[in-house]
C-alpha cells in the first residue's frame, strides 16, 4: 500500500501486504471461470462491507484492455481483494489485513481522492525477477507482450514513486504514458 499527501506528487509505501491464498497459474485472466487472477493495471470500482468474505474491495476487471484481448470470448468479473484467504482468481488477505486496506480505501474516497489504483504483476517486476519470469515463460508471447509493458509500469513506479498514466491501443496492449 502506497500513500501521498494532497501535495505532493510522489507516493510513500505504507505497508506490504502478502496474498494469503492462490489459484490459476501464471499468466493474465483470459477468461471467465479460468480461475486466475488479473495481471495489470486496474482500481478499486466498488466496497463491500457485506462480503461473504469479511469485507471486499472491487476490482475494475475487466478493464478497456482486458475487453479488447478477449474479444467475443466472456471475460468474468466480480474480481476483489478480500478476507478470509480462500479464492478462485481473487486476491485474498488475512481478515487483519483486510480491515486495514479496507478502512484506508474508504478513508481515501472520504478525503475525495478519485481513484485507487491497483497495480497486479505476476511477480515483483523488479529487474532480477522480472527478467527471470520473463525468460522462463519466453515460449508464451502473449503473456511476454503483457508483462513487458507492466515491467515498463513498475519501473516507472519504483524509479518515480507515482503511477504511469495508461492508454490502450486497438489490439488491447497498455501504452504506457509517463
Amino acid at each position: 500500500m502506497w500513500a501521498k499527501s494532497i501535495s505532493s506528487k510522489q507516493f510513500t509505501k505504507i505497508k506490504t501486504y502478502k496474498i494469503c491464498a492462490k489459484s490459476g497459474g501464471i499468466g493474465p485472466k483470459a477468461k471467465a471461470g479460468d480461475g486466475q487472477v488479473p495481471e495489470g493495471l486496474y482500481q478499486i470500482d466498488r466496497f463491500n462491507p457485506a462480503s461473504n468474505y469479511h469485507l471486499s474491495l472491487g476490482i475494475n476487471y475487466p478493464n478497456k484492455a482486458d475487453k479488447i484481448r478477449a474479444g467475443l470470448f466472456p471475460t468474468g468479473g466480480d474480481i476483489f481483494i478480500h478476507g478470509d484467504c480462500v479464492t478462485i482468481g481473487c486476491m485474498p488477505l488475512t481478515n487483519e489485513f483486510i480491515e486495514e486496506l479496507y478502512i484506508a480505501c474508504v478513508e481515501a474516497k472520504e478525503a475525495l481522492q478519485k481513484t485507487i489504483k491497483v497495480q497486479i504483476y505476476p511477480c515483483r517486476l523488479n529487474k532480477e525477477n522480472g527478467q527471470k519470469t520473463i525468460k522462463q515463460y519466453a515460449k508464451n508471447t502473449e503473456y511476454i507482450k503483457v508483462w513487458k509493458v507492466l515491467q515498463k509500469s513498475f519501473d516507472h513506479f519504483e524509479n518515480n514513486q507515482y503511477p504511469v498514466n495508461l492508454s490502450f491501443d486497438t489490439k488491447g496492449n497498455y501504452i504506457v504514458n509517463p
